[in-house]
């Protein structure tokens, strides 16, 4: 997982965004809850979106990681591309060199649906 604070700040080249919490987390990456600088924005910009970064440590020597991932950003980017109703769009796509990210839009309902998942968790006992 990436470690941030609240100074920590991403730039992919048009906008700069901070992280503000962690929203989920799968076998090789994990997905960031991120805050749009307001002076940064060159177009319209959601306030929040959803950076999905990946390690590239993790998949450099595991071929079908490497695979996976790439395939993931050409879906991203048809999904994009063909503006298909209901599936969160690529924002923006950047890389530095320990990382390589997918900057999404990021829904209220994950977030809320997420919010829900913990509070649950913790009132079951299940931290």
């Amino acid at each position: 997982p990436l470690y941030f604070d609240d100074y920590t700040i991403l730039y992919d080249g048009r906008c700069k965004y901070t992280l503000r919490g962690t929203l989920g987390q799968g076998g090789w990456s994990t997905v960031y809850l991120g805050r749009v600088l307001a002076d940064s924005a060159w177009m319209p910009f959601p306030d929040y979106v959803a950076i999905k970064t990946i390690e590239k440590e993790r998949c450099l020597h595991d071929h079908s990681a490497y695979q996976n991932i790439v395939n993931e950003f050409q879906y991203l980017v048809e999904i994009t591309e063909t503006k298909r109703p209901f599936l969160t769009p690529l924002l923006s796509a950047f890389q530095d060199k320990d990382r390589c990210y997918a900057t999404m839009v990021c829904t209220t309902t994950f977030v809320y649906a997420r919010h829900l998942h913990n509070k649950f968790s913790i009132c079951m006992g299940k931290t």
